[in-house]
């Protein structure tokens, strides 16, 4: 039978063990929100979303990591994404000539999708943005940013 000072430092190692894992999934939230320049609870939305469809949060990290690249070469003016977002009617700059956050611009494509009545279009669309898997990202983003923002809420 273990010791009631064994049996504490066993709940304190546990307690420390989950609190360096919680830090660590945090601070690697922190940067991939970063790197794909969305907050952190649009992060969360979108994996929270995927894992409700049956997918993994490295599909849906793996299709944000393609949207971002994506944009960043339609902001110099090449890759399939820039004519995508013509077609969709989505400017990269707003009003006072600045780039759009990726966040804004994926509630914007939210958007057209939610008025987009062919599914085969919007694959296509999706496919163009996000790439192969581009499919996964029809679904939650077939309900506009309304959806996108009802999502966040739960």
């Amino acid at each position: 039978m273990a010791s009631p000072h064994g049996k504490k430092e066993t709940t304190t190692t546990t307690g420390v063990n989950f609190a360096n894992k919680q830090l660590k999934a945090a601070d690697a939230m922190g940067k991939m929100s970063t790197k794909l320049q969305i907050s952190t609870t649009a992060l969360q939305t979108f994996r929270f979303a995927g894992e409700q469809s049956g997918e993994t949060m490295q599909t849906m990290d793996n299709n944000l990591v393609k949207f971002a690249k994506n944009l960043g070469e339609a902001q110099t003016g090449i890759g399939l994404a820039k004519r995508e977002l013509e077609i969709l009617g989505i400017s990269l700059k707003d009003s006072s000539g600045n780039f759009k956050s990726h966040e804004e611009i994926l509630n914007e494509v939210a958007d057209a999708y939610k008025n987009m009545d062919n599914p085969a279009r919007k694959m296509a669309s999706a496919m163009a943005l996000f790439g192969r898997s581009g499919h996964v990202m029809v679904n939650m983003l077939s309900d506009g940013a309304d959806g996108l923002a009802k999502l966040r809420q739960q």
